[in-house]
């Protein structure tokens, strides 16, 4: 071939590292954009809509728990006890030793700054 075995891995390995350099911001990013609907509180649409992206442009990242906790508290205090249901169904599905599931009551969101 007209290039070379050690090119081919010198170029391996760089596209590796360049992969690890992406893949750590977007894991904070991921993970940021659960934050950001948790800040917001589980109260508007917008926070479902934020959580759905996440699990929908990132499938496989941890954040997706998180995301659908927030999609199950925002349904819960928006009275679509529908869609929260079946939210929860799907948290129960994926993430069967999740609080929310396992302790089987509502998802009312406590607070960050309440300690006790």
């Amino acid at each position: 071939g007209w290039i070379g075995g050690l090119a081919v891995a010198a170029f391996a390995i760089t596209l590796n590292v360049a992969s690890i350099i992406f893949m750590v911001p977007l894991g904070l990013a991921t993970g940021a954009a659960v934050l950001v609907g948790k800040a917001y509180g589980a109260r508007d649409l917008a926070a479902v809509n934020r959580a759905e992206n996440v699990m929908q442009r990132y499938p496989q990242a941890p954040a997706n728990q998180d995301a659908l906790v927030v999609t199950v508290q925002a349904y819960e205090q928006m009275g679509q006890k529908d869609l929260a249901a079946d939210a929860k169904r799907v948290l129960a599905k994926n993430f069967p030793d999740n609080q929310l599931v396992a302790k089987g009551g509502s998802g009312a969101m406590k607070s960050w700054w309440k300690f006790w």
